[in-house]
């Protein structure tokens, strides 16, 4: 993480994927509640997932400090109770702050992210293998509008396999994969989109082309560090960029606006090998003048200072 914030300007997260499953027996030091509930001990499953908790907690305690360290602009942790409350039920009684978590609709599991003080919320419906892509797409966009007028935060989509419309498919067929971004920006006027690293394979490709803003061939790598390091909201996190930019927020998703302008500010951009330009700015120094510029903290550009001594 440390070597990849040295060579990157664009914002780097640390994500992961655990699984509760792991933290019992025969694996880890739980006991395993595969076992319990059969023999009918609802009670030992339900202290056993307790105790898998409390380790995976710790676990991504240590694993978030030193990603931190290291300078990452986020943590994302994907899919982690996977092994346990909503596929075997054991956990119908937890609570957070008088709320009991299982069964929320993603409204309401939006109201309990936002309380709970995270910055962007990722929100998934699965789809019915049954039905129609198109169906699923409908179904799962009007379980998440809701969301969009009460969210203080950004809300993104989990737009991967098997949710949001997009097939199960190791490979997904491009047309649902485009539509169900498309249909996100239409109708949700969503702040972003999500995938896993462990989804299909070229579906972050298709959903840039069909939804993206550009990244850094134009101003969404800033428009992102707003969302991932203030919680702004979309339209929130454009207008601000554009004004400190000097430019209209129709130009951020110009890709020839924003090389001229990158350019001129010695904010990073992409190079290839018809459009060399020796000595400009990127990487670490491009962060530096980025953070002055949004008036932002970025962590790699405060571990670089505190190591270099500056």
């Amino acid at each position: 993480m440390q070597n990849v914030q040295l060579m990157l300007t664009a914002p780097i997260q640390y994500g992961a994927q655990p699984s509760l499953a792991f933290y019992s027996k025969p694996d880890g030091p739980a006991k395993n509640w595969f076992e319990l509930l059969p023999r009918g001990d609802i009670a030992g499953a339900r202290a056993a997932i307790d105790k898998a908790m409390d380790y995976a907690t710790q676990d991504f305690i240590h694993v978030g400090e030193g990603m931190l360290d290291a300078g990452a602009d986020g943590m994302d942790f994907d899919t982690t109770g996977g092994a346990g409350e909503f596929v075997i039920g054991v956990h119908g009684e937890l609570e957070w702050e008088g709320r009991r978590l299982a069964g929320l609709w993603p409204r309401e599991q939006l109201e309990v992210c936002q309380d709970a003080g995270v910055t962007i919320v990722g929100l998934a419906v699965n789809i019915r293998t049954g039905r129609s892509c198109f169906r699923n797409t409908a179904y799962a966009l009007t379980l998440i509008k809701p969301c969009m007028d009460v969210a203080r935060i950004p809300v993104h989509p989990n737009v991967g396999e098997g949710v949001v419309g997009v097939p199960v498919n190791g490979y997904s067929p491009e047309d649902a994969a485009s539509q169900a971004a498309r249909a996100c920006v239409a109708i949700l006027r969503y702040d972003g989109l999500w995938v896993g690293s462990g989804d299909s394979r070229g579906m972050d490709v298709t959903h840039a082309l069909a939804a993206g803003m550009g990244g850094m061939r134009t101003a969404g790598d800033l428009v992102a560090r707003m969302q991932m390091s203030k919680g702004m909201r979309l339209k929130e996190a454009k207008e601000h960029v554009a004004g400190k930019l000097g430019c209209t927020v129709r130009d951020l998703s110009d890709s020839y606006a924003m090389e001229q302008i990158m350019g001129e500010k010695g904010l990073g951009r992409i190079l290839d090998h018809s459009n060399l330009h020796p000595g400009e700015p990127n990487a670490m120094t491009a962060k530096f003048r980025l953070a002055e510029l949004l008036g932002i903290s970025i962590d790699s550009v405060e571990r670089f200072e505190e190591m270099a001594g500056i």
